[in-house]
């Protein structure tokens, strides 16, 4: 017979259902965790006695309570039971463990697949988050200005506004709009507003016209390609207007100050070149000039002018670059030599000595420089003093006397140098500024006769001017004598000049320098006295009348006659005599006559 009474009845299948759930979920949380083995007769924790004289229902039946535990009991007693009955059992727990661990690997990998994708996909989001920002930051950058790499009429304008970009188009780099700047030689600026001359362009509505026209949203690929607009520049404005504010403002308006032309300055010893100075006076005849100018730069939208570039002010004439060659023939002045010919020297006169006499005026080469006279005339001085032989006392070997000294007297021997024109001369060639040599001093000429005051340069030596031919007349003993290298070669006697204030024949070293034939004598005196004689041999030796001539009306010649019938100052010969000085004695030939 059963334990169990009659009328105990059999759980419903909800509740089979629900028993083997909950032994399910037991032997899932048993597999999961370690087993652990209960003290014997211990009882498992949470267990609990019935207590004693637990009732039954009246019916007999149990309590719910009773009956899930009896179940449980039931289950537990069956589940021990059939462990003990079959090991096959064991071993398909053990398959299903396995199972289950199969199972959670799998799962746990595809958590860890799960986990990859949406950290890649948060990351993507982010990345998108931070590109859209940067885009639309930088789109709305670029509002109201030009994209990058933009272009207008070929003048960049990128990332500028609409008044930057007009500034730019008309050149302009200051905040004054709607102006015509010109800047002047100094760089300050002169502005004309475009109201004063009636203008107006097409220049600001175009740029607002192609900056409204921009695509913003090509902000950033812009900077990968140029972006080209062009415009025709349309304007208007009062050309009367302009011209009149241009010579108003501009031309009238310049300075005062006139240009310098570069000059070539000698200080210190030395030449150098002092450059041009440019003036900042407009020439008042540039205006038509200036104006076709400003037109053509309203034409190319340029609106800021330099006046420097243009042709407008008085300009040097002379310019530091052209001064070159100049330059060198100053300075080759330093180098310049001259030579003066003294027939047995050469006198020197050197740049850097007449560089110390030159003055140039207002110290510019180029204007011309003067010599100082004064200075240039002590060297003529220093010349005349060492070279001049006329108007010196002279050595000489007389024939009969042995050596005496002979003054000058009112003889033209000698040479003299005219110091007024030879400074001239001097002057002269320093103002050539090139080296000359052997150059022949200026000797005076006597202007009534035109008897110049040089002598035979082969008679002419370091001392003495006269050599060994010459003729010589002893007055006192009324005889003449002509040598010739030495050599006597004629003498006669004389008839000199009557012994009176008026008629005397004056000492002194002569120089023959004119012959004539057949001359006819005429003169006059303080006495009174006149003269008309006719001679075939006139062979002149002064500047005052006395020459060597034939005189037949003498009787003889020599002794005292000449103190009673004596000429009125020549020396009277025979015939002969003046006919041999004619024929033989050269020109240039010194005559001493003394008493």
């Amino acid at each position: 017979m059963s334990d169990t009474p009659q009328n105990e009845q059999r759980p419903s299948s909800n509740e089979d259902m629900a028993r083997k759930i909950m032994e399910k979920m037991q032997r899932d949380e048993e597999s999961e965790r370690p087993v652990r083995r209960r003290p014997q007769g211990s009882r498992p924790s949470g267990s609990r006695e019935r207590p004693e004289g637990a009732r039954r229902r009246p019916d007999g039946s149990r309590s719910s309570g009773e009956r899930s535990r009896s179940s449980s009991g039931d289950a537990r007693r069956n589940r021990s039971s059939s462990g003990k009955k079959s090991s096959g059992s064991r071993k398909r727990s053990d398959s299903d463990r396995r199972s289950r661990e199969r199972a959670a690997e799998r799962g746990s990998s595809k958590g860890v697949i799960i986990a990859v994708l949406v950290t890649l996909i948060i990351l993507l989001l982010i990345g998108l988050g931070i590109y859209l920002f940067w885009f639309f930051h930088g789109m709305r950058e670029a509002q109201d200005k030009f994209l990058p790499n933009t272009f207008i009429n070929d003048i960049e304008v990128s990332n500028m506004n609409e008044t930057e970009a007009y500034r730019a188009l008309t050149r302009k780099s200051d905040d004054t709009a709607d102006s015509l700047v010109f800047i002047k030689l100094d760089g300050s600026k002169t502005v004309i507003p475009f109201s004063d001359i009636g203008y107006k362009d097409n220049i600001k509505a175009t740029i607002t016209k192609l900056m409204d026209g921009q695509n913003y949203y090509n902000w950033n690929s812009a900077k990968n390609k140029r972006t080209d607009y062009t415009f025709d520049t349309a304007y208007t404005y009062d050309k009367v207007l302009l011209k009149s504010e241009l010579k108003r403002r501009i031309i009238d308006a310049s300075g005062k100050l006139e240009p310098k032309d570069a000059f070539v300055k000698y200080t210190n010893g030395s030449f150098e070149i002092v450059k041009e100075q440019k003036g900042d006076k407009i020439d008042e005849s540039k205006l038509d000039e200036l104006m076709t100018h400003v037109e053509d730069c309203f034409k190319h939208g340029i609106l800021n002018i330099d006046l420097s570039e243009m042709d407008l002010y008085y300009q040097p004439k002379v310019l530091a670059a052209d001064l070159e060659e100049d330059l060198e023939s100053f300075r080759k002045m330093d180098r310049v030599r001259i030579t003066f010919d003294f027939v047995y020297e050469e006198a020197e006169l050197t740049g850097t000595e007449f560089m110390k006499w030159i003055e140039f005026k207002d110290n510019n080469a180029l204007k011309g420089f003067t010599v100082n006279r004064d200075k240039a005339m002590k060297y003529v001085e220093g010349l005349a003093a060492k070279y001049d032989t006329y108007n010196t006392k002279r050595h000489f070997k007389s024939t009969t006397r042995g050596d005496i000294i002979v003054d000058q007297g009112r003889g033209n021997y000698g040479w003299w140098i005219d110091q007024e024109k030879m400074c001239d001369l001097v002057i002269k060639l320093i103002k050539e500024g090139k080296s000359k040599e052997k150059v022949q001093p200026v000797y005076y000429v006597n202007p009534n006769c035109g008897y110049e005051y040089s002598c035979d340069r082969k008679y002419r030596t370091a001392e003495s001017d006269i050599g060994n031919t010459y003729c010589e007349v002893d007055l006192a003993k009324q005889h003449f004598w002509y040598y010739e290298n030495g050599v006597k070669k004629y003498e006669c006697d004389i008839v000199s000049g009557k012994p009176t204030e008026e008629r005397n024949t004056p000492a002194g070293v002569y120089c023959l320098w004119l012959k004539q034939k057949n001359k006819v004598l005429t003169g006059s005196n303080s006495a009174g006295e006149s003269w008309t004689t006719p001679v075939a041999f006139w062979n002149d030796i002064s500047t005052i009348g006395v020459g060597l001539h034939d005189a037949n009306w003498h009787p003889y010649f020599g002794g005292d006659r000449y103190k009673y019938d004596g000429s009125h100052g020549c020396i009277n010969m025979p015939y002969s005599a003046a006919k041999y000085v004619y024929e033989n004695v050269p020109l240039d030939t010194p005559v001493i006559m003394y008493w």
